[in-house]
C-alpha cells in the first residue's frame, strides 16, 4: 500500500515530468516557427531576386525593340528616299 507521503512524492514527480514535457513542447514548437520563417524568408529573397532578373530582362527586351524601332524607321527612310529618286 502506497503511503500518502509516497503519494505526494509521485506526485510531485509527475508533475514535474509533465512541466517538462511542456517546456520541451513548447521549445520545439518555437524552433519550428523559427525554421518556417527562416525557409519563408529564403524563398522570398529567392523570389525577389527572381524579380529582379525578370526586371532586368524586361528592360533589355524594351531597349532592343525600342533599337529595332529606330532602325525600321532608318530602313523606312531610306526605302522612301529609293523610291522617289
Amino acid at each position: 500500500m502506497v503511503t500518502l507521503k509516497e503519494a505526494a512524492r509521485r506526485s510531485i514527480r509527475a508533475s514535474r515530468k509533465i512541466t517538462e514535457a511542456d517546456r520541451k513542447s513548447r521549445d520545439l514548437e518555437q524552433k519550428l516557427h523559427l525554421k518556417e520563417q527562416e525557409e519563408a524568408r529564403k524563398r522570398a529573397a529567392l523570389a525577389q531576386k527572381e524579380l529582379q532578373a525578370a526586371q532586368e530582362m524586361e528592360k533589355e527586351v524594351r531597349q532592343r525593340a525600342a533599337e529595332l524601332r529606330m532602325k525600321q524607321q532608318e530602313i523606312q527612310k531610306l526605302n522612301t528616299r529609293l523610291g522617289s529618286t
